[in-house]
């Protein structure tokens, strides 16, 4: 194993276990807990020694800089938070090529950026950091309508208490300033680079999403002493949503989910008075991720109605699928044939920060394979030399891209 690939290894097995964690079975850090401001700290203070000036933006995204003020830029990176039981190099692979690129070429003029809240597991907003870089979320949000899935209190709120004054996060535009171009690598999240024995792929397109969730109110009865006939239940409904979603789906060529049902007042032996459902539908082509949406909450209505029962759906968050840039793409491309690699160019079903920076900076993203597809799970585990590989390609793609010029 190179020195390189060592080297992220051990900082990926460093970054997820406590303090930079706030669980020891799994990685576990949302803005702003314990773990993920010790995360940003030590990230940054990695980014300080390559030789980068470290900020953070004014709701939390850390970034790192190199090159004269005013000079073109190439950014590389992805995130430091994590899902709520995650794994260990998820987001965190990305910041940590962009470290090594920032090592490996101390003339490149490179932006090494860690997106506040890319996950939603404390907010649930995804891909919240460069939404509101790029002015997709004001500062009216921040401080109202998007708020704390544990406490309640709003985004604004924690990020001051962290330290962060976000009544100027309109000076998170800033991170774009002077960026030509915008490399995120990432771990692929499934298995196709896997069962093809491929050691990177190149995206091209990212699929859209919508997420929401669907609230169903009925009527809290005994559950011995009701009859079926008579009751209110809002859990039926859920499970009737749940079937037809799966079928809708499957019907538009899109991918759906409900991953989070609340069943109140969840007692064994009282019919459920009210449900809450998540819904996470994507896609490729957006006509099937609105199609499916569209069509389930049609079907939700009428079966409320006939239930006697009433709903309500209110959206977190929305993206349309994104086509990437060409000269990125085929600039990643190039570089991995250079290293003796025929990548594949793919679409990612996950959502990126790279779907929201894509209409503002030329953008791709680099996927490197993980072991059996596994994300999202303690169990997550990539090659440490496809790590070092992914360093090897980016930084070439980069001297490509910013066109032989010094910062």
């Amino acid at each position: 194993m190179t020195a390189v690939a060592e080297r992220m290894a051990a900082t990926a097995e460093l970054l997820s276990a406590p303090p930079f964690s706030d669980r020891d079975d799994a990685v576990c850090r949302y803005a702003f807990t314990p773990g993920f401001a010790a995360t940003v700290d030590h990230v940054g203070s990695l980014l300080a020694d390559a030789g980068l000036r470290v900020r953070r933006d004014r709701a939390g995204t850390l970034w790192g800089d190199r090159g004269a003020p005013g000079a073109p830029r190439v950014g590389v990176g992805s995130h430091l938070d994590s899902v709520r039981r995650g794994g260990r190099w998820d987001g965190v692979l990305g910041m940590l090529v962009a470290l090594e690129v920032a090592r490996a070429a101390p003339d490149l003029p490179v932006r090494a950026v860690a997106w506040v809240e890319e996950e939603g597991a404390g907010f649930g907003q995804l891909l919240l950091g460069s939404r509101i870089a790029t002015g997709a979320v004001d500062a009216d949000a921040l401080a109202t309508a998007i708020r704390a899935l544990d406490d309640g209190r709003p985004f604004t709120e924690h990020a001051r208490a962290a330290g962060m004054p976000t009544a100027a996060c309109t000076e998170s535009a800033a991170i774009l300033d002077g960026m030509v171009a915008w490399i995120e690598p990432h771990i692929e999240q499934a298995r196709v680079l896997e069962d093809t024995g491929t050691r990177l792929g190149v995206v091209d397109r990212i699929a859209g999403f919508v997420q929401g969730e669907l609230v169903v109110e009925g009527r809290a009865d005994h559950a011995g002493a009701t009859p079926m006939a008579l009751r209110r239940d809002a859990g039926l409904l859920a499970a009737e949503v749940m079937l037809r979603l799966e079928e809708l789906a499957l019907t538009h060529g899109a991918v759906a989910t409900v991953g989070d049902v609340v069943l109140t007042p969840g007692a064994m032996n009282v019919v459920p008075a009210r449900a809450r459902l998540t819904l996470d539908i994507r896609g490729p082509h957006d006509a099937a991720v609105l199609g499916t949406l569209e069509e389930v909450l049609a079907f939700a209505g009428e079966r409320a109605v006939a239930r006697g029962l009433r709903t309500d759906y209110r959206e977190r968050s929305r993206q349309p699928a994104t086509v990437l840039d060409t000269g990125v793409v085929d600039a990643l491309a190039d570089a991995a044939r250079v290293e003796g690699i025929e990548p594949l160019r793919m679409v990612s079903g996950a959502a990126h920060d790279t779907m929201v920076l894509a209409p503002y900076v030329p953008s791709a993203m680099l996927f490197v394979p993980c072991v059996d597809g596994l994300s999202h799970d303690p169990g997550e585990a990539v090659d440490p030399a496809d790590a070092a590989l992914a360093v090897r390609v980016v930084t070439r793609a980069a001297h490509t891209l910013i066109g032989g010029r010094d910062g």
